[in-house]
């Protein structure tokens, strides 16, 4: 019980996401653009100078070994990252994300599967 007290205590401690981080502006052609920004967990940048820009409409992989930064760069679109300088974070419409691990609730198959919402047994 004191490890999970613990953990809560953190995430309780932690401060809010600063929402004016990433800017909401439709740029034409473009899903998201990042223009020189430094991005850390703390206050020793992760991600200096970042210049990334994906259109809208394609598809983008994002690779590489265990422990480079991939998860971390989403983090940083996200806003969950310190951002450290004026740079630019720019998010064009919606943005949705699935972590790596999946949320399983202590519960049956069925109801991890229906998530609250009524059994329809014509469908399943």
């Amino acid at each position: 019980a004191k490890v999970s007290l613990t953990r809560i205590s953190t995430f309780l401690l932690k401060e809010e996401i600063d929402d004016t981080d990433i800017s909401n502006e439709d740029i034409p052609d473009v899903a998201v653009k990042c223009d020189n920004v430094d991005l850390a967990w703390d206050t020793t940048p992760l991600f200096k100078e970042l210049n990334l820009e994906v259109k809208k409409g394609k598809l983008v992989a994002v690779v590489g070994s265990v422990g480079s930064g991939k998860s971390s760069l989403l983090s940083g679109l996200l806003g969950e990252m310190n951002k450290l300088n004026d740079g630019l974070i720019n998010l064009n419409g919606r943005t949705a994300y699935v972590p790596q691990q999946a949320w399983i609730q202590n519960e049956t198959v069925r109801n991890n599967i229906l998530f609250g919402s009524p059994y329809d047994e014509s469908f399943y």
